[in-house]
């Protein structure tokens, strides 16, 4: 939803709650299937601290950081500046940093979720320096939209010697 003059669109969050996205910008068209995307993340992950790459305007960040502790990485300063006013109307903090994904893997710490919701075009050059780097996360969750990329993406990792736990 949009009101004329408004720069952000209204969409509902994994939380249930408003998440302010800019017009334009990606977001998760269907709120039962955010929801329960949302429901899942949180009943798999065992993880206490989340390193999110692509955090866009906070749809995970928002819900991952009412559990634990975030670093979200988003490479879009107005997406980035989107996710902490998110934060923000929820009263949940996290550390909310623009750069490149990539560019990241190397902040991933060993008791992590590396969250990953990436564009349609996947995550090759995320997957290719987590492979690698010499620090593995507990746990990786891939959220996306595109199977292609997101069974190219999966299937280096499993070469490389992760295991694929949920689909």
């Amino acid at each position: 939803v949009a009101r004329f003059g408004d720069t952000f669109e209204v969409h509902s969050g994994p939380d249930g709650k408003a998440l302010f996205v800019p017009a334009g910008a990606f977001a998760q068209a269907n709120p039962d299937v955010v929801r329960d995307l949302g429901s899942a993340l949180l009943g798999w992950t065992t993880a206490r601290s989340t390193l999110e790459l692509f955090a866009g305007a906070g749809t995970w960040t928002v819900l991952l950081a009412a559990r634990m502790r975030v670093r979200a990485i988003e490479r879009d300063a107005e997406l980035a500046a989107a996710c902490r006013r998110n934060l923000e109307a929820r009263s949940l903090g996290a550390a909310v940093e623009i750069g490149e994904a990539a560019d990241s893997v190397g902040r991933v710490r060993s008791d992590d979720l590396l969250a990953l919701d990436p564009p349609r075009t996947g995550a090759s050059d995320v997957v290719g320096a987590l492979c690698d780097a010499g620090q593995r996360p507990a746990q990786i969750a891939y959220i996306g939209c595109d199977p292609m990329t997101a069974a190219r993406d999966l299937g280096r990792l499993c070469r490389e010697g992760y295991r694929l736990g949920r689909a």
